[in-house]
């Protein structure tokens, strides 16, 4: 059985927004995840949410829904971590 990969609106736009090399290395890792079950480099922040970490600074902010299953709330990098954060927390809690 594969994980449910869902996304929310927010997380749409932030990757809509990116080139298309950025964009290959994200569906390489959530077709990772979705097939083999393989997170890679990952971060629990809170009860629930964690970061999927790229070599390139990219970041994926995602809740656990469920046991196979994740939701994709916003995207950014290591450079606005704080703020991308506190922003993945608004929209996953609305």
């Amino acid at each position: 059985m594969s994980f449910l990969i869902r996304t929310c609106a927010e997380y749409d736009g932030w990757y809509e927004k990116l080139d298309r090399l950025s964009q290959a290395q994200i569906e390489k890792r959530l077709s990772a995840i979705k097939n083999d079950e393989h997170f890679g480099h990952t971060r629990h922040i809170e009860a629930g949410l964690c970061e999927l970490k790229f070599n390139n600074g990219i970041r994926i902010y995602f809740y656990r829904s469920g046991t196979k299953e994740i939701t994709l709330v916003y995207g950014g990098t290591k450079h606005g971590q704080d703020k991308d954060i506190k922003k993945a927390k608004v929209i996953f809690n609305k």
